[in-house]
Order: structure tokens, then C-alpha cells, then sequence
């Protein structure tokens, strides 16, 4: 009995033009898809329209155009001489093989400018040795006081070519201190003459 209560009483549904917009069933143009279809087969004519253009008409071109130029340049070989060409090209591989030679070469003659820039004026060296392997400087050198010492080796530390700098030893012996310290260069430093 309840569910033909439930069948038979239906909430009355107000007419159509009382409902709010929101409620109202979306009407679709009727002419909207096949427009669309129209316009998208429309699109797809065009680009195989373009494809087969360039396949046919662009391609040949260029297979033409790259033909000519490979003609040219055959003709330009035949009139350079076979030994003048093998000439060039040993002087040409000499030139690259310079190249590469001084971009890699290690110009030593940077330490002494470096040295002469960055030392402390109370600061004496008593011996330098430079490995250009792995760019590092030993100095062994003397001064009055440690004050002066570490002065020196912030001033190494501070170089913007200065990867780090250690202090190995240091010996204090009547009024001096001895010590001995590695400089680390940057590992770019070296190369090139002018940087």
C-alpha cells in the first residue's frame, strides 16, 4: 500500500515558464556540427594540399639546387691542383693541432707576476717550486712575526685565481719565522697567455 501511495501521489511540476533559466533544457543549434565537420575537412584539404606541394614541387627543387652546387664544387676540385689540395689540408690540420696545442698549454710565466702581486712586503721567499700537472705552487720563505705570516696567506686565500692555500710547516728560530705553503691555482688559470 505505501508504494502505491508513493505512485500515485506526484508533486505537480510548475509550468515550464516558471522554472528559472538555469533549469530549462540547453537547445543546440541544429546547423553547429556539420559546420564544424565543413571546416575541419576544409583544414585537412589544405594541409594534404600543402604536403603534396612541397613532395612534389619543393623536393625536386631542392634535390636540383643541391645537385647544381655539388657540380660546382666538383668543378672548383678539378682545377686545384691534387698536391696543392694535400698541402692545404697538412697545413690546415698543422694550424688546428697549433690550436689545440696552445689552448691546453700551461704558460708558467704567470707565477711570478702572480707572486709579485699578491706577497706581503714583509714577507722573503727562499724557494718556489711550480708543478704544472696539477697547478700547484710550493714556496718556502721567511718573516719577522706570525702576524705577518697569516696576513700573507689571507691575501693568497682572497686571489680570485687561488683555488686554496695550505700552510704546510712553519719553524721559529732567532727573531724570523720560517715556513713553507701550497698554493692550489684555479685550474683555468694557466691556459692562455692573456687571462
Amino acid at each position: 500500500m505505501a508504494e502505491e501511495e508513493l505512485q500515485t501521489s506526484s508533486v505537480p511540476l510548475p509550468p515550464e515558464e516558471e522554472l528559472g533559466e538555469e533549469f530549462l533544457a540547453e537547445k543546440i543549434p541544429v546547423g553547429w556540427p556539420w559546420r564544424l565537420l565543413l571546416i575541419s575537412f576544409v583544414i585537412l584539404g589544405l594541409a594534404i594540399l600543402i604536403y603534396v606541394g612541397l613532395l612534389f614541387g619543393y623536393e625536386p627543387y631542392l634535390k636540383t639546387s643541391i645537385s647544381n652546387v655539388d657540380k660546382q664544387i666538383s668543378n672548383l676540385a678539378d682545377k686545384v691542383k691534387v698536391e696543392d689540395q694535400e698541402k692545404l689540408l697538412t697545413f690546415y690540420s698543422q694550424v688546428v693541432n697549433l690550436k689545440d696545442v696552445l689552448d691546453n698549454r700551461v704558460f708558467s710565466s704567470k707565477v711570478f707576476p702572480f707572486l709579485e702581486r699578491n706577497t706581503d712586503p714583509s714577507i722573503y721567499f727562499t724557494a718556489a717550486e711550480f708543478s704544472g700537472n696539477n697547478n700547484i705552487l710550493r714556496l718556502k720563505g721567511t718573516t719577522s712575526n706570525f702576524e705577518n705570516l697569516m696576513a700573507q696567506l689571507t691575501i693568497l686565500k682572497q686571489a680570485p685565481e687561488i683555488e686554496s692555500v695550505v700552510l704546510n710547516d712553519t719553524n721559529l728560530s732567532k727573531n724570523r719565522i720560517d715556513f713553507e705553503a701550497t698554493v692550489i691555482f684555479r685550474s683555468n688559470y694557466f691556459n692562455g697567455l692573456n687571462q
